[in-house]
């Protein structure tokens, strides 16, 4: 018992160190007494740790340098073009846009997954206020033989979430089934004993099975040809994916009652 006790306490401290740096609190180390049996275990999972944190700030350093290298010659680009009254320059300016906006997508999903690990979100919501301006915001300039349905089963209408991030993924959901429904999209708000669940569901084409879980991935598209007006950046799933992360959530995509995909977001209360 006494040669035992000092063990597994030990690997108790290792066993919560690990499971601490996988929630992202990458300061946590063991830290064990030199007498310890498995004291060479725990340097080596200090110096992981320490390697790890390195790379992850390397990694967010990195993004943010690439971004403003990249806007500067940009702006100057953009300079220059207002300078040329050339009917092409509009279409070059619409290509600095898109880069643009391509840079500040991939800013704003590193923002969220450098503080999805650590960030406890407490905050709450008028979620059904909420949704059904989101909704109707989504519906301008939507081909009229579409139909949208809104569906809200819950209890108390305050929703633990951050509004403004919650905002950004309803938007992609519904910027995704806009491309591909054809009459159908229903959006539904829903929640159980443990969590919340939000849906958006189509009647297009569907994601195959084989790429319900790649379909998540950064610059992942289903449309190989890669064309900006059917497959977008690939980022907007990633960017809902980082997002139910942050709420320590999940996202996933199965078959719609109407054939088609429903991408559904839930996050624990």
């Amino acid at each position: 018992y006494f040669w035992l006790r000092p063990l597994w306490r030990d690997l108790t401290r290792i066993e919560t160190a690990a499971k601490r740096i996988g929630n992202g609190l990458m300061d946590t180390r063991v830290q064990l007494a030199e007498r310890s049996t498995v004291h060479p275990i725990g340097q080596a999972f200090d110096s992981m740790a320490g390697n790890i944190k390195l790379l992850v700030n390397q990694q967010e350093t990195l993004i943010h340098d690439i971004a403003h290298e990249i806007r500067t010659p940009l702006a100057r680009l953009r300079y220059r073009l207002a300078l040329i009254s050339d009917a092409n320059a509009a279409v070059f300016d619409d290509d600095i846009d898109e880069i643009e906006h391509l840079v500040d997508e991939l800013l704003f999903k590193a923002k969220v997954d450098a503080h999805t690990p650590t960030q406890q979100i407490i905050e709450t919501f008028d979620a059904p206020t909420w949704l059904k301006h989101c909704v109707t915001q989504a519906q301008v300039n939507v081909p009229t033989e579409i139909t949208w349905k809104v569906r809200i089963d819950l209890q108390n209408p305050h929703c633990r979430g951050d509004e403004h991030l919650m905002t950004r993924a309803l938007n992609n959901l519904l910027n995704n089934a806009k491309r591909f429904a054809q009459h159908h999209i229903v959006v539904s708000l829903s929640e159980t004993e443990e969590q919340y669940m939000l849906s958006v569901a189509d009647d297009g084409i569907g994601v195959p099975d084989e790429q319900a879980e790649n379909i998540f991935q950064p610059f992942y598209r289903l449309d190989q040809s890669r064309n900006r007006q059917t497959g977008g950046y690939g980022l907007g799933l990633a960017m809902v994916a980082s997002i139910a992360k942050a709420h320590h959530g999940s996202a996933q995509v199965v078959r719609s009652e109407f054939g088609g995909a429903l991408f559904q977001l839930t996050w624990p209360k």
